[in-house]
């Protein structure tokens, strides 16, 4: 159930009543709490006679902290999780919520070791303070085993409710808010050129790109433009929902790819993901008309009697170019210095297995060739 921005908070709470009367709330950052926010949903909370018990400080979705989670809710008896924060927040409340009801440990599951005893989950909701992953509309989770670097999700646990405030967004600084909407730009664009044509979906996907930027450039000159931030949570929360990749075949090997990055780079997965993207597209293009028309519909590029190669030569340049408006790294280095070790490089792109693309034929060598070449810049 989405909740529309003009729904208070008191009906919220009401809606997390209707699942029980203890709830588990994950949250992140101090700033929810310090700048008041925490105590209004506690009150509204409290007001429906709901027991709450808070899971805080989280800032990476940490596979100890979703265990923990598990436990509590089973000691409890936890009727329902909120995530309340932004992607990381949101995946562990999610994680939790179908973790309960399995008979294994979570890993297990994470990582499709063994089949889910069931695909019921506990009832779990979403309120977005940090929109840029998509999560809070979405069933996909993405969680860090910290003891070995790896990353292993979910799908298909899609929250029982979001609910978006553009309020709590004020509090986010200009330079967080341009990664977490470059972020944004990232997943929309990976849907468009998903295989197939869809007229539908490409037009959706180019206007929720254009409508991001240009209320990006209303928020950066004015923060406390409510109605412009408003518009970016709603186009963060379509970002990986399916409504972008309608009709089209879509092709997922870059999201394990960048949890390699993440570790060998040693860079959160906004960073990660925005700088590989043009990396990624230099490796898969060889012609394919949904990216050719990707080129062409939003940076303009000239594609008529035109190389594959000139056509990718000016769309790289058009999206760097992009970058450098919003102050996006082009490369790993310009993040901070990065010593590259070829051999750990080789060993963790060789964790990953087989790589199946739906656009080229992936070996060890081109990924690692790729993630050296964004580590330098092109």
């Amino acid at each position: 159930m989405y909740l529309a921005q003009r729904v208070k908070l008191d009906e919220v709470a009401k809606e997390i009543r209707t699942f029980g009367k203890k709830v588990l709330l994950i949250t992140g950052g101090e700033s929810f709490r310090k700048n008041g926010y925490y105590a209004q949903l506690e009150k509204a909370l409290k007001k429906k006679e709901i027991t709450i018990y808070e899971m805080s400080g989280n800032r990476t979705p940490s596979l100890e902290r979703v265990r923990e989670g598990i436990a509590l809710v089973r000691k409890e008896k936890i009727d329902s999780v909120v995530g309340i924060g932004g992607g990381t927040c949101m995946d562990i409340a999610k994680t939790i919520a179908f973790g309960v009801k399995q008979q294994d440990d979570i890993w297990e599951y994470l990582t499709c070791s063994k089949e889910p005893d069931t695909m019921e989950h506990l009832p779990v909701g979403t309120i977005v303070t940090f929109p840029s992953s998509g999560s809070d509309m979405n069933g996909s989770t993405q969680i860090t085993n910290e003891a070995t670097g790896e990353q292993a999700g979910l799908s298909d646990v899609y929250p029982n409710f979001t609910w978006q405030n553009p309020q709590y967004m004020l509090s986010i600084g200009n330079e967080e808010l341009t990664a977490a909407q470059l972020t944004a730009f990232v997943q929309l664009s990976l849907g468009y050129i998903g295989l197939g044509r869809s007229d539908i979906s490409e037009n959706i996907t180019i206007t929720l790109i254009k409508q991001l930027f240009e209320q990006l450039d209303k928020s950066l000159a004015d923060p406390g433009d409510m109605d412009s931030r408003s518009i970016l949570m709603t186009i963060s929360a379509f970002t990986v929902n399916g409504l972008t990749t309608l009709g089209k075949k879509g092709d997922w090997c870059l999201y394990p790819i960048n949890a390699v990055i993440q570790n060998y780079c040693d860079v959160k997965y906004k960073q990660a993901i925005t700088v590989i993207f043009p990396y990624w597209l230099k490796l898969i293009y060889h012609g394919q008309p949904e990216i050719t028309s990707y080129f062409h519909e939003l940076f303009g590029v000239e594609i008529n009697l035109r190389t594959p190669d000139e056509i990718l030569q000016d769309g790289l340049w058009e999206l760097f170019k992009l970058y450098d408006k919003y102050g996006i790294a082009a490369s790993f280095s310009e993040i901070h210095e990065i010593q590259e070790d070829k051999l750990r490089l080789h060993g963790m792109v060789e964790s990953l297995g087989e790589m199946q693309s739906i656009y080229t034929e992936l070996t060890a060598e081109k990924v690692e060739k790729m993630i050296l070449e964004s580590v330098r810049g092109m």
